[in-house]
């Protein structure tokens, strides 16, 4: 997304925008994909847990609660998904320094 408005980007830059302006949209998108990318990998899981429970009790013994298995999960894919936000915009904007 980021590479695709670099236009924009390059425009909002010449009129005075600052980083944090420019930089938010691209933040709460990769919010929400981390957010979307999280819950479908839970439900995935939680899928495969169930096909499995039986061979994952036997090797692993008991699972972590299921409350914290969601937030450390939820936590994860947005903390990742923000990170390459981040990065992403990051290189974009050093460019045009």
């Amino acid at each position: 997304t980021v590479f695709a408005r670099k236009e924009e980007i390059e425009t909002m830059k010449l009129v005075g925008a600052t980083d944090m302006f420019i930089m938010s949209p691209f933040l709460v998108e990769g919010f929400f994909i981390g957010l979307i990318s999280s819950i479908f990998t839970l439900l995935v899981l939680y899928g495969l847990q169930y096909l499995w429970r039986d061979t994952l009790h036997l090797y692993w013994g008991s699972p972590i609660s299921d409350l914290s298995y969601i937030g450390i999960m939820l936590a994860l894919g947005i903390a990742l998904s923000l990170l390459g936000s981040v990065l992403s915009i990051e290189v974009l904007l050093k460019k045009r320094k």
